[in-house]
């Protein structure tokens, strides 16, 4: 058989120990693979709702074959996150770590963006964007805005200034953005712990 595919030589023993080891995007990228690997995974209802990421608990609960796709992601690991922005989130922009550039007249295809921070997917609704003068584009921060309401002011402001604002778009974003130190997913965290947690990441850490 040829190299390419000699994971499918393992024992399905030793198959199903990997698959169990595996977050849910990942099995969604060896579910596409080949044909064998699809109806593994996804005759393994158990394994794919047990899988660190998964968000639907109903195929465990009725125990059906599972047909994973990419809105079944509530959460990536931390080495998954600029795959699953470069193929999963619409519109990035590689021109800054902090930025999600969207369209104006776009179809909402990004319905959920990856925060950078806590790494769980929200909707677009929980992300602040910011429009640039003259220009047909949003720009969706990539921490969510319970990420970023954590941050106390002077993080926040050296978390902004990373980008190219002028200090009257500065001062206005401060200012627009709320404090709120409750987390919906997480429990509290004060900005000592963001920062140690958005280390993790390409974004700038805030100090």
């Amino acid at each position: 058989m040829d190299s390419d595919y000699a994971f499918l030589n393992l024992p399905p023993k030793i198959r199903l120990e990997v698959f169990s080891c595996c977050t849910t995007l990942s099995l969604l990228m060896l579910q596409g693979t080949c044909h064998q690997l699809r109806a593994e995974v996804k005759s393994r209802p158990s394994i794919i709702a047990n899988s660190y990421g998964f968000s639907n608990t109903y195929y465990f609960i009725t125990d059906k074959p599972i047909n994973l796709i990419v809105h079944d992601i509530n959460r990536v690991d931390k080495d998954e996150a600029d795959f699953f922005v470069a193929k999963c989130c619409r519109f990035p922009d590689p021109k800054s770590p902090n930025y999600y550039k969207v369209e104006f007249d776009s179809p909402v295809n990004a319905k959920q963006l990856l925060c950078r921070c806590c790494l769980w997917l929200h909707s677009r609704s929980s992300f602040r964007y910011y429009i640039k003068a003259q220009e047909h584009f949003f720009y969706v921060w990539s921490y969510c805005d319970s990420c970023i309401s954590a941050l106390d002011m002077e993080a926040r402001e050296y978390w902004l200034k990373q980008e190219d604002l002028t200090d009257d778009e500065l001062q206005h974003i401060l200012t627009k953005i709320p404090y709120r130190k409750s987390r919906d997913r997480e429990g509290e965290m004060d900005s000592d712990e963001l920062s140690n947690a958005s280390s993790t990441d390409d974004a700038p850490a805030p100090v």
